[in-house]
């Protein structure tokens, strides 16, 4: 199986639901160690800032560090340290930035550090040498653009100067004194202690102070390296915000969300014992997140540009969950869907509570799903990138990347190498293989990018929702073409506010389809204002000789979503529901009208962005059917998601016909700490939907050589009965045993590449979960049964020695 489609099916097994709410730390978390302290500033340029600090007391694996550009954050992760220093290279010239540190211990972060302002900045004549260095209005120049840049970052207007414009001005000390003052007022906003200067009062006119060395030096080191008392907003980062139901990304387009995702395959190599190799490209259109009143662009870190993923899954720095209490990861799939690994106690494993029952162990760095596959990952750049995927038979892939963070080079089950070829602004170019033919390297170019390097940017959200993203009148490198070999691609239109609305898909001949989205800035919706990320109402799809009308000419097939409205419902049997509506009108005019019940922040928030009622109308509104589905979770008392899970569904028609179908689980202990819950009968119904028609039943095999390799939901038997609609008897219609890792079904010594030939040679053989007979049974005579064995090589291909046999006994 694809490695990446192996994760996505083990991250997501069905409708995923998030955790509502913004991020607050407000609950108090367990903290392992004490805030670093005495954070400062120690250099500043205009192509970096330096940071220093004093380590805590207790041992620290590692450093966070978090930056802002407004007071009230959010101040995400952008790097990590192992020594008290680190040096931000990727800062704008002209910025003041706030940083704050968390030490790290046992995989749970400290408190934040104090704040430290920078600004990005090189000033001219530094130093300034007495008697040698004339004071200069560049040198005012530049110190105003400081102050500015620090008032900002404090959430105060820009400074009105005496004598605008400098270059024809002789300097006074009535600029000095107003740059101190301006100053002033934007450090007191951010704790920073009041700075003594030299000449603290001065004078004005004839027999007014001098302007000497020492005021310009002194502003100088206030405006670009200054020390806060407090640690700054409490707001935390966007990671729960990004996880609401109503941001959810990833998947088809969202009714709820109102999110458009886009994929296409770029490169697909089939690997050893079905550990494929498949890269994908996929976009989703929600790239600005709103907390509160503030906005952000691209949290999830786009690559090759915002929006876009390609690649393997990231896990993104870890955060405090103030609605659940605990610590969590964010890790984002290569869909783009998001799922959060959240603290088990206080241990240093953390698990998805979505029933997928991922599972991440923060003192290796090692993520396991239910099918034994382990990824493990390292922090590159600014998250946690995965370099090495491994199946349950020690077939691995190995990712590679470069001092810059992104992917250098994968290596499949089968030792082929991809590379990621990048330009010189690190944008990813194209993806190229290199092979020997009689003795001669041939590269193959599997895709190439293009780029737009200035995209404009000019956005219009609504008044009092405060741009922390890309500004207007500034520009973004944007991806917008994919080529592939036979010239055939894909061209991405954007709108101003950094969107794709448009994908169009060319043959080497001409246009062959394309899609495009209403969001605002588009030619479909060009103007208005918005107080959250644009989000389409329509879909528009057209292609080459489909859908003509009487003359001919192909025309677009017009697909609408309609805004989600808050409203109240009652289900068939007469219970209250409230929650959102959505609705998607089809182009022949059927419609879908979708149900999500819940409250943020009550006992039903758990239940929001979960369908409840689906019911589907024809043109004329006539409803043609109902389908109602009944979901469960660990508590259902609490407000946010803790492994949500289908109970029931029912499904309704027009004449009076009724389908129903039920779901038991039962709960299973997993060996460390975490434990879970597994289907083991399915009732299906008679007609008058309380009599069981048939119960499918499903055991488990949970020995420790699984479950202790995160090898969940391995069946050994499932059974199939029909009941008597009289006497309720049932009688065995069908019984599938189903055994796995039997001695001998490993056979050969080999050690092929890629595979970890240490932990799973031929000696290891129960642990892979590699189906190695199915028992069918004769219903009328259990005692007899058809066996159907197969062999493995180390690998764990499937090999010859593969059979079918016949006996009367299990003895």
């Amino acid at each position: 199986m694809d490695a990446k489609i192996a994760f996505e099916r083990a991250a997501k097994p069905g409708p995923t639901p998030h955790a509502a709410g913004v991020l607050a730390f407000m609950s108090p978390a367990m903290l392992l160690i004490d805030a670093p302290t005495n954070l400062a500033v120690t250099s500043a340029s205009n192509t970096s800032i330096g940071l220093g600090w004093s380590a805590p007391s207790g041992t620290v694996s590692h450093y966070q560090i978090e930056r802002s550009q407004s007071h009230l954050g959010p101040f995400p992760v952008i790097g990590t340290a192992v020594t008290t220093g680190f040096n931000d290279t990727t800062v704008t010239s002209g910025s003041a930035y706030l940083y704050r540190v968390r030490a790290v211990s046992s995989g749970t972060p400290s408190s934040p550090s104090n704040m430290a302002v920078g600004t990005a900045i090189s000033f001219t004549d530094d130093p300034l040498v007495v008697g040698v260095t004339r004071v200069k209005a560049q040198h005012l120049t530049e110190l105003r653009q400081s102050v500015n840049a620090v008032r900002s970052v404090a959430g105060l207007a820009s400074a009105s100067w005496t004598d605008t414009s400098l270059p024809e001005t002789s300097i006074k000390a009535v600029h000095v004194r107003e740059l101190g003052d301006w100053l002033g007022e934007a450090l007191a906003a951010l704790s920073v202690t009041a700075p003594s200067y030299t000449d603290p009062v001065l004078s004005t006119g004839a027999s007014g102070t001098l302007v000497k060395k020492a005021h310009i030096e002194e502003l100088r080191q206030r405006a670009s390296r200054s020390s806060s008392t407090s640690s700054g907003s409490m707001a935390g980062d966007l990671s729960n915000a990004r996880l609401d139901p109503l941001n959810r990304t990833g998947g088809g387009d969202d009714p709820l969300s109102r999110n458009f995702n886009w994929s296409v395959p770029l490169v697909g190599l089939p690997g050893r014992a079905g550990t494929d190799l498949g890269l994908s490209l996929s976009y989703n259109s929600l790239v600005w997140t709103k907390a509160g009143s503030f906005i952000s662009f691209d949290d999830d870190r786009g690559f090759p540009s915002p929006g876009f993923r390609l690649g393997f899954p990231v896990i993104q720095s870890v955060y405090f969950n103030s609605e659940v209490g605990k610590w969590a990861y964010l890790l984002i799939a290569p869909d783009g869907s998001r799922v959060e690994l959240r603290q088990v106690g206080t241990s240093a494993l953390y698990e998805a509570p979505d029933s997928s029952h991922l599972l991440l162990d923060s003192n290796t760095m090692i993520l396991r799903s239910t099918d034994g596959t382990q990824l493990t990952y390292v922090w590159k750049g600014s998250d946690f990138q995965c370099t090495e995927i491994k199946d349950r038979n020690g077939n691995f892939i190995t990712v590679n990347y470069t001092a810059f963070g992104r992917i250098d080079t994968v290596i499949d089950t089968l030792s082929r190498t991809i590379k990621f070829n990048y330009d010189g602004t690190n944008s990813l170019i194209s993806i190229t293989q290199t092979w020997t033919v009689s003795g001669v390297q041939q590269t193959r170019e599997w895709v190439s990018f293009t780029y737009n390097p200035t995209l404009p940017i000019q956005t219009n959200f609504s008044v009092g929702v405060t741009n922390v993203g890309p500004q207007n009148g500034s520009t973004l490198k944007v991806l917008t073409r994919v080529t592939f070999a036979d010239n055939s691609r894909f061209d991405f239109d954007y709108t101003s506010w950094g969107q794709v609305w448009k994908v169009s898909n060319f043959a080497t001949d001409g246009l062959l389809n394309y899609r495009s989205n209403n969001l605002r800035g588009s030619p479909l919706l060009s103007s208005g204002t918005e107080d959250d990320c644009p989000r389409f109402a329509e879909r528009h799809d057209w292609a080459k000789n489909w859908n003509r009308n009487e003359s001919g000419i192909e025309q677009e097939a017009i697909t609408r979503f309609a805004v989600p409205v808050s409203t109240s419902w009652t289900l068939p049997g007469g219970a209250p529901q409230s929650g959102m509506l959505a609705q998607v009108t089809l182009p022949d005019g059927t419609y879908h009208k979708i149900y999500f019940p819940g409250t943020a922040g009550t006992s039903t928030g758990w239940h929001r962005g979960l369908p409840s009622v689906v019911e589907t109308y024809d043109s004329a509104n006539t409803r043609q059917r109902q389908s109602v589905t009944t979901w469960t979770q660990d508590n259902t008392s609490v407000s946010y998601s803790l492994n949500p899970r289908v109970i029931e569904t029912n499904t309704y028609d027009p004449d009076g016909n009724r389908s129903r179908t039920t779901v038991s689980y039962g709960t299973f202990n997993f060996g460390d700490g975490t434990s879970g819950r597994l289907p083991q009968d399915v009732f299906e119904y008679q007609a008058n939907a309380t009599t069981v028609l048939r119960r499918t039943h499903t055991d488990y095999n949970l020995a420790t050589s699984y479950i202790g390799r995160r090898i969940i939901g391995l069946v050994s038997e499932k059974t199939l009965y029909q009941t008597d609609p009289n006497t309720q008897v049932e009688t065995l219609m069908s019984k599938v045993g189903f055994q796995h890792d039997e001695t001998g079904s490993i056979q050969g010594d080999d050690a092929p590449v890629q595979h970890d030939n240490t932990n799973y040679t031929s000696g290891f053989v129960a642990g892979r979960a590699n189906l190695s007979s199915v028992k069918r049974y004769d219903v009328l005579n259990t005692s007899a049964f058809v066996t159907s064995s197969s062999k493995y090589n180390t690998g764990g291909r499937r090999g010859a020695g593969n059979r079918s046999g016949q006996s009367s006994s299990d003895n």
